[in-house]
């Protein structure tokens, strides 16, 4: 290799290298300066989803219950994927909503899971990555939730024993069951079965 050859590697090497720490500035002040966006975002989706499954509460979120929480669960609450608000009508906690993820086919299930007094009074799917058209339809089809309402921790949550699973979508059905099944444990280790 010539001498020229070399010296124009080099001066494209440090080109090159001087254009990616640029691009790589560029881009981290950039994410600096949506993150508060993003993270005001999050927040509102995700009382969006409390308010889908409890309406008419006001929430206050318990992030002061995580660390026990997140130790208990951690399949489920870890990595920043749990939360829980307690709700509450004229100033009494009537319940709470707990946000959870659980493993389906295509990947995490976040789901919303409303409880008052013990019991399921609401179920929505935050957020998955199921097959369209298959798995999808834990999302996509209203009864497939609505059939969580009054289930208490003493219940299987089983598909094909108390839980109606969607057709070629098994995992995905489990997916959900399991996220349901484990609010109804975490909210009777929190507030012991009952709304205090």
């Amino acid at each position: 290799m010539s001498g020229n050859m070399q010296k124009d590697m080099v001066r494209f090497g440090i080109a090159l290298t001087v254009f990616c720490a640029i691009a790589a500035g560029a881009l981290a002040f950039t994410y600096q300066g949506t993150l508060p966006r993003i993270l005001a975002q999050a927040k509102v989706e995700e009382e969006k989803a409390s308010r889908v499954v409890m309406p008419g509460a006001d929430f206050v979120r318990r992030d002061d219950l995580m660390e026990k929480v997140a130790a208990q669960f951690p399949e489920f609450m870890g990595q920043g994927a749990g939360k829980i608000f307690e709700g509450k009508k004229d100033g009494k906690v009537v319940g709470a909503v707990i946000q959870l993820a659980n493993r389906g086919y295509g990947g995490p299930i976040r789901v919303a899971v409303a409880i008052q007094d013990g019991k399921v009074t609401g179920v929505t799917i935050i957020d998955h990555k199921e097959t369209p058209g298959l798995g999808s339809k834990v999302k996509d089809e209203p009864m497939f939730v609505k059939q969580f309402i009054g289930k208490t921790a003493s219940d299987p949550l089983e598909p094909k024993k108390d839980v109606e699973a969607i057709t070629g979508a098994t995992k995905s059905t489990r997916g959900v069951s399991g996220a349901v099944k484990a609010a109804l444990a975490i909210y009777t280790s929190v507030f012991g079965g009952a709304a205090k």
